[in-house]
């Protein structure tokens, strides 16, 4: 298990989270399920997010030369929305 830690850019704002999971595609899922029903999104879009970010639709990139570092970027209800992913423990 480790836990992995979620920096989101999304409509004008910064969201933290952390997620304890055994791997990255667990965690990812754990984190779009908590984005979906947080104040950011309205309950229609919250649905839409859940469909739109498929685990086969996830292909967070890697960063080179950092270890346990992801980023995964895309465009949601018009909006750009910029994640990087770190697995911070153990």
């Amino acid at each position: 298990m480790g836990t992995y830690t979620f920096i989101v850019e999304f409509k004008g704002g910064t969201f933290i989270s952390q997620h304890r999971a055994p791997d990255l595609i667990a965690a990812f899922n754990m984190w779009a399920d908590y984005f979906s029903k947080g104040p950011y999104v309205s309950r229609m879009q919250s649905k839409q997010l859940l469909e739109d970010v498929k685990i086969e639709d996830f292909f967070p990139s890697e960063i080179s030369e950092v270890k346990n570092v992801w980023c995964w970027s895309s465009v949601l209800w018009g909006k750009l929305i910029y994640l990087n992913i770190v697995k911070t423990a153990e």
